[in-house]
């Protein structure tokens, strides 16, 4: 089972003190979301290398999968978005 890899895991990932995995589903919803929006759906300055909880996975994980909590985002914007900024 592969992780998703980022800077956010530590604080998206865990819920209750449980720790989510990222598996297959996830990684080809993520796909998918970055390949519609090939530029970052916040800034369209930049091309789309993640994928961001609208909602936080922490507050609501039943939305961890639902395509309308996603917006594929650059690298920058994500941080950003995560940060609250």
């Amino acid at each position: 089972m592969r992780i998703w890899k980022s800077p956010y895991t530590a604080l998206a990932c865990e819920v209750r003190g449980k720790r989510l995995h990222y598996g297959g589903t996830w990684s080809r919803l993520s796909r998918t979301v970055r390949e519609n929006n090939p530029m970052c759906q916040r800034c369209q300055k930049e091309p789309s290398a993640e994928v961001h909880h609208i909602v936080p996975v922490a507050l609501d994980p039943r939305l961890k999968l639902d395509p309308r909590n996603l917006m594929a985002v650059c690298r920058r914007c994500h941080e950003q978005l995560e940060h609250g900024k």
